[in-house]
């Protein structure tokens, strides 16, 4: 693998992916897309395509001449081979994600579908063009056991793993489910590996500061639902306005503003769906500061791609938002977009997400000293007391930022 090179300067490929959504949405230039283009690896930008999960939205622009670009014609063929067989997989969890649903009322358990199908029919017109890793789903906290139960009996296995892939103990999987009030099931069918998150509240809260800041368990999410159809079943999922707002929070708090695939809904929902938004409403799921700016920074961000929207309502949304922060900070959000899954610039990052230096401190501090998030950083093998916490989580952090 190509090493990345230094702090805040992406690779040709991230910069062309960048270029090629500015000029999707009107706002870059095709001349120096194509200059960029013949810089890239061609191998190398197919795997971070794949990666990334955006290949199929890369792919269709091109085959319907959306965006100009001199593509040759065996990586063009290859293109669409992989975006087939991209599509052939989310065909394999489209009737998993039927069946569960099914399950799942037959057992008399509400679940809500978070993401995933949801996004791809509103915003890109079908279910291929946005792979699938997973299938999230949002439930009553009561219904957890059931649910749990029933998954299991249907051959699914749940699990977690430390930062360092290290599986959780038993007990350390009970620890997981009472922090962050989620749990991942998996199980193998045929040549897929089927994926599924329940959620019972919302991960990125489990550090107890955090958890003020963002008061999300506490908003009525629940209450602004609609039904659609998805194969043989209905399927229930947010509204428009609650699947942009979970999606700003999620790709904010859980990844710190790093992943394209969630960048690329959000540019979606704004380029296309922003005239049908009840801005008001999703104004009412930002409460406090630190969500008003997480709001901000994330639509920064869009506009950067898309462009001024040059729209009332979107204008005036981003004005009662109140919000700023030091051009440095925004820029190094924006390179987050091509941070991989780095466990080092993800906490960092999470502890300097609020706005004031001592919430950000109130972060730091119960990640070095509380017991809890120790549980979830390193294998058992390597436990220390909690005195020795601090010295633990920074060699591992120090180690990691090595590699």
């Amino acid at each position: 693998m190509p090493r990345r090179p230094m702090l805040l300067h992406w690779t040709p490929e991230e910069s062309f992916m960048y270029e090629f959504l500015r000029e999707y949405y009107s706002f870059g230039s095709s001349g120096r897309l194509q200059a960029l283009f013949d810089h890239c690896n061609p191998s190398e930008l197919t795997r971070q395509l794949i990666r990334k999960d955006v290949l199929p939205f890369f792919f269709a622009r091109l085959a319907n001449g959306e965006v100009p670009l001199r593509l040759p014609s065996d990586l063009f063929r290859n293109w669409k081979i992989l975006s087939g067989q991209m599509a052939l997989h989310n065909m394999v969890f489209e009737r998993e994600c039927a069946r569960l649903v099914g399950l799942f009322q037959a057992a008399g358990i509400r679940s809500v579908l978070l993401k995933g199908f949801s996004h791809a029919k509103r915003l890109y017109g079908d279910n291929s063009q946005r792979p699938l890793q997973d299938l999230d789903f949002l439930i009553n906290a009561e219904d957890y056991a059931l649910v749990k139960s029933l998954l299991l009996q249907d051959g699914y296995e749940y699990s977690a793993t430390c930062d360092d892939g290290t599986p959780l103990a038993p007990a350390e999987l009970t620890l997981w489910e009472q922090l962050l009030k989620e749990m991942h099931f998996s199980k193998v069918q045929g040549c897929y590996h089927l994926n599924i998150d329940m959620h019972w509240g919302f991960s990125a809260l489990w550090w107890a500061p955090v958890r003020s800041l963002y008061p999300l368990d506490q908003l009525h999410w629940l209450q602004f639902t609609e039904k659609a159809p998805l194969l043989h079943t209905a399927v229930e999922w947010f509204t428009p306005e609650l699947h942009f707002a979970q999606s700003i929070y999620h790709f904010a708090l859980n990844n710190v503003f790093n992943g394209l695939k969630w960048f690329l809904d959000l540019c979606q929902y704004l380029a296309l769906m922003r005239d049908q938004l009840d801005w008001e409403l999703i104004g009412r799921f930002a409460p406090t500061r630190e969500c008003k700016l997480v709001f901000w920074i994330a639509l920064m961000l869009v506009f950067e791609v898309t462009g001024p929207l040059k729209d009332q309502k979107v204008d005036r949304f981003v004005r009662e938002l109140h919000c700023s922060i030091p051009a440095p900070l925004l820029t190094l959000y924006k390179y987050r977009l091509f941070a991989g899954q780095s466990v080092v610039s993800k906490h960092v990052g999470s502890v300097l997400l609020p706005a004031r230096w001592k919430d950000r401190l109130a972060v730091a501090r119960f990640m070095l000293f509380d017991p809890a998030p120790m549980q979830l950083w390193n294998s058992a093998a390597a436990r220390q007391t909690r005195m020795l916490q601090p010295v633990r989580i920074v060699s591992r952090l120090l180690r990691l930022a090595r590699r």
